[in-house]
């Protein structure tokens, strides 16, 4: 097993689709869905998670590339939750409901958002233009990342408060993903993203 660090990830037709648009599942908007949810670890009382599949056959992947319009909710296989529960990750999840219905159970998951940067030795940008409802202004752009905690004590998964777009997660879970067969996933080392550097896929589809 490689030396742990954190790596950043999407769904694979996520990064082969990106200029185009070309999502798996168009996500049906649904007014009672909070435009903040992105940012909390409270569960999403009362809503479904509704999707319309774009490109029959569904690809058979255990992560999703989905138009979910609100942020990084990520629609994983009851496979790939699995194994993340098994690790010790600790998911909300909600049924998606995928017409017409794909062969395996998926679900819709809130990442655990946590406080884990070390700012002082993080390299960043702010925006100030975004404002969270409680008041923190979120991270643009981290360039470095800088954890107050050794990885290892990281969630398996998760998000990061003040920038939670991002879905990371420790690279020994990318290990026991090969090792299960998890599909579907791109990642990038968290922090080195640019023009030059895209998601690589070390997990065929």
């Amino acid at each position: 097993m490689s030396n742990n660090n954190v790596l950043q990830f999407i769904a694979d037709s996520d990064h082969r689709d990106a200029y185009e648009g070309d999502a798996d599942l168009r996500f049906i908007p649904n007014p009672d869905l909070a435009s903040n949810a992105i940012n909390t670890d409270d569960a999403i009382e009362g809503v479904e998670f509704k999707f319309q599949v774009q490109h029959p056959p569904l690809v058979d992947a255990d992560i999703l590339s989905v138009e979910l319009g609100h942020g990084n909710m990520p629609v994983i296989s009851q496979k790939m939750t699995k194994v993340i529960e098994d690790l010790g990750g600790k998911l909300l999840k909600y049924p998606a409901l995928i017409d017409p219905a794909p062969p395996q159970q998926y679900y819709v998951v809130q990442l655990p958002v946590i406080d884990a940067i070390d700012w002082e030795n993080s390299e960043y940008n702010t925006d100030d233009l975004h404002v969270f409802r409680n008041g923190e202004k979120l991270i643009a752009h981290i360039r470095k990342y800088a954890f107050d905690k050794p990885i290892g004590e990281l969630p398996p998964v998760f998000r990061l408060r003040g920038n939670p777009y991002p879905m990371l997660m420790r690279s020994d879970v990318r290990d026991v993903f090969r090792q299960q067969g998890v599909r579907g996933v791109a990642f990038m080392n968290a922090g080195s993203f640019s023009k030059t550097n895209q998601f690589y896929t070390d997990i065929p589809v």
